[in-house]
């Protein structure tokens, strides 16, 4: 489930962003989700749940890509910043919260990268094969110059 994001980075020439999330699973990226655009916020309230059909003996080789992006109605949409996270990293046991960097696309290891951390939790149902993602928090974000012209903080 994705809840919510806080104090997302003004994106628009207005001050505010236009928000969405893509998921999917690697390496297939047969299944892909999409948030809905929440416009004019800073502060999106998602509250979207995304299930994920995947036997329990595949999830150590599948890795969650989430990347958020700012929609934009008459140009390309911008990549705010993604993060993959490689299921053999979670303990599908019992709900898991975890906390991640969010990074520049182009420079996803690479220390000076990262622009903040991401609070999540996920949850496997054996029952179902269904892993259910839910988004918490991001914070310790960083300011970044897009074109030299405005600044703002990239975040989930």
């Amino acid at each position: 489930m994705i809840l919510d994001a806080h104090g997302l980075p003004a994106m628009d020439r207005n001050g505010m962003s236009d928000p969405y999330v893509k998921l999917c699973i690697l390496p297939e990226r047969k299944q892909k989700y999409e948030t809905k655009i929440i416009r004019n916020t800073l502060n999106p309230v998602f509250n979207e749940t995304f299930l994920f059909s995947l036997p329990f003996n595949e999830l150590q080789s599948k890795t969650l890509m989430l990347t958020v992006y700012d929609y934009d109605r008459l140009s390309k949409d911008d990549k705010m910043g993604e993060l993959s996270i490689p299921l053999e990293t979670i303990d599908f046991g019992t709900t898991t919260e975890i906390s991640r960097y969010l990074c520049k696309p182009e420079n996803d290891d690479d220390r000076e990268s990262r622009l903040g951390d991401i609070c999540f939790s996920t949850r496997y149902r054996p029952a179902t094969g269904t892993v259910t993602l839910t988004i918490m928090e991001a914070r310790n974000l960083k300011k970044m110059d897009v074109g030299g012209s405005s600044e703002y903080l990239l975040l989930l």
